[in-house]
């Protein structure tokens, strides 16, 4: 609902502008874009899949919606994107400070109903989309701050605190990233110290919460793969649609004699599984070649 000013926009006074901002990049997201609307509109329930009516409410226009704000955001002065920036930043902060009070709130009363199994839930209500948030939000903490330390362990605390395994890692590997850009100078042990012991702490975060989720028969990736597997091969060219697993999961399961009951399994936790379950082989080719245009654009 946010992004209907933003088509209204683009339909009238800003149509010219983004027209001069389009580029090869977008060109191969808005292929993935008309695969996955056909796909969807001759998968297994058409509307839900193009108004996005499944439990995160991610269909067709919703990722364009993200494409129309991404492409908003690039005709703002270099003041605003930079004012936008510290508005992201400091979103994230309190939501990190939010995450370590409720961590704290539950020691105190084990009852509490800001986590879920003891993880946090912050202002977005799911442990592993709270960690998703914080790493991203960790990419705008500017690199030469007399803060930028600080706010790094914070986020790493809040992030270790939601006990999201790939949310760790992808703030490993944005802190790395961010290492290797730093100019040769800027390599010394004020840099490389830090990093070696934000890597020991995640790798040893990651471990310990590995051991303590076992997976069990229902929530298993390895699961999840395999008949993500089986469903490709039915359909491997243009796949369900998209916001399609929740449908084709629970349809899994009960063929395997094992009804989900109380439990939503809508993603394999794999994207290009994902993406190829929405959108076929054809819509994977145009999504990685996106991502790959992506990386050389702005890299």
């Amino acid at each position: 609902m946010g992004s209907v000013p933003l088509f209204l926009l683009w339909l009238f006074p800003l149509r010219d502008k983004i027209a001069k901002l389009i580029n090869k990049t977008d060109i191969f997201y808005l292929l993935w874009i008309i695969t996955l609307t056909v796909s969807s509109l001759k998968g297994i329930h058409p509307i839900d899949s193009v108004l996005g009516g499944s439990y995160r409410h991610q269909g067709v226009i919703f990722f364009l919606s993200l494409w129309v704000i991404w492409k908003t955001v690039q005709l703002l002065s270099k003041e605003k994107k930079e004012k936008l920036k510290k508005w992201i930043l400091w979103g994230a902060i309190i939501q990190s400070a939010i995450v370590i009070i409720q961590k704290t709130v539950f020691f105190l009363i084990p009852t509490s109903i800001v986590t879920i199994n003891g993880r946090p839930i912050g202002t977005i209500g799911e442990p592993n989309a709270v960690g998703g948030f914080l790493v991203m939000g960790s990419a705008f903490i500017p690199s030469k701050s007399k803060k930028t330390y600080f706010l790094q362990l914070l986020f790493l605390a809040a992030i270790f605190i939601t006990e999201s395994r790939t949310a760790l890692f992808a703030f490993l590997f944005i802190f790395l990233l961010k290492l290797f850009n730093q100019k040769k100078k800027r390599l010394t042990t004020k840099i490389i110290a830090p990093a070696i012991l934000v890597s020991a702490v995640i790798i040893t975060s990651i471990l310990l919460t590995t051991s303590l989720r076992m997976p069990s028969r229902f929530e298993n990736r390895m699961v999840y793969a395999s008949i993500a597997a089986r469903l490709i091969k039915e359909r491997p060219y243009l796949g369900y649609g998209a916001e399609t697993g929740e449908v084709l999961f629970d349809r899994s399961y009960k063929e395997a004699e094992m009804p989900l009951v109380g439990l939503i399994i809508d993603r394999t936790h794999n994207l290009f599984l994902d993406v190829t379950l929405w959108s076929g082989l054809i819509g994977l080719s145009f999504f990685i070649t996106w991502l790959t245009t992506v990386y050389r654009t702005y890299h």
